[in-house]
């Protein structure tokens, strides 16, 4: 499947690659070898998102405020979501978030945790491709059913996942990227509200905790919990809900972030 003999080479590999003079961006001349792939076509119709970023503690708060002034989301008001983030031996997604690349994509696998759902249900699952240019994002995903227990308890340097995303590539016709590898299992709870303002999804994103590593990758990490909370919206119109400066004043600040991202630099900041 890779080159790579042994568990040492494949880490020598990828932890090479993080430092920053390794993680440039293209320049304009050079071919991305990920192109094939098919990023452009996928940056067409990107739509915009915007994230607020706060301590794990502001979450109580930006509940309350939230709830009072936006509708529950009929649809979806409140669940767990789980993923596993895919990437090259080489780290290429997560480099392109820690070197701050204009151009950016992302692989994961997503399920909505059922407390109801047994471990030998076939439960929904989503293949999701994201597109970034800039703060502009595109998603094109492809539902199909898989085990729960396999998705709950899968090995990530087993073969169910690897399995699993080329399945679903083939079956979605997805552009996804050969030979990556199943990085980062994460999972968070997620309330859902609808902006009274804009008519669009409002998120708040907390108890974001990774509870695996692909071990050959990172042989010594153990489950960690991220110290954030996340409110996240869309914004077509360009001008942020009126509701954007109270969560200001609570502590949560408008900036960019990857939860997957993230858990690999907690890793690293530990390494």
């Amino acid at each position: 499947m890779f080159p790579l003999k042994t568990p040492g080479e494949l880490r020598q590999v990828a932890f090479s690659n993080l430092e920053p003079k390794e993680m440039h961006a293209l320049s304009p001349h050079e071919e991305s070898p990920r192109r094939p792939f098919g990023l452009p076509s996928l940056v067409e119709g990107l739509s915009n998102e915007r994230k607020f970023v706060g301590d794990a503690l502001l979450a109580p708060e930006a509940e309350r405020m939230l709830a009072a002034i936006c509708l529950p989301d009929g649809e979806h008001p409140e669940g767990k979501i789980r993923s596993v983030y895919f990437d090259s031996p080489r780290l290429e997604a997560y480099a392109e978030k820690a070197n701050g690349d204009n151009l950016k994509q992302k692989v994961r696998l997503r399920w909505y945790e059922e407390e109801a759902a047994p471990d030998d249900a076939d439960i929904p699952v989503w293949l999701e491709i994201k597109a970034r240019e800039g703060a502009a994002r595109r998603k094109v995903r492809h539902r199909a059913l898989a085990p729960a227990c396999q998705l709950r308890h899968a090995p990530l340097d087993g073969p169910f996942f690897q399995e699993l995303l080329a399945r679903l590539a083939h079956e979605g016709n997805l552009p996804v990227p050969l030979g990556w590898l199943p990085v980062v299992r994460l999972g968070y709870r997620r309330t859902r509200w609808l902006c009274p303002f804009t008519g669009t999804r409002v998120a708040l994103d907390r108890d974001v905790a990774a509870t695996g590593f692909h071990p050959l990758l990172f042989p010594a990490a153990g489950p960690i919990r991220l110290p954030i909370s996340l409110v996240e919206y869309k914004n077509a119109g360009g001008a942020p809900p009126p509701w954007a400066e109270t969560l200001f004043r609570v502590g949560y600040r408008l900036r960019s972030h990857s939860k997957f991202a993230a858990c690999i630099d907690h890793l690293r900041n530990g390494l």
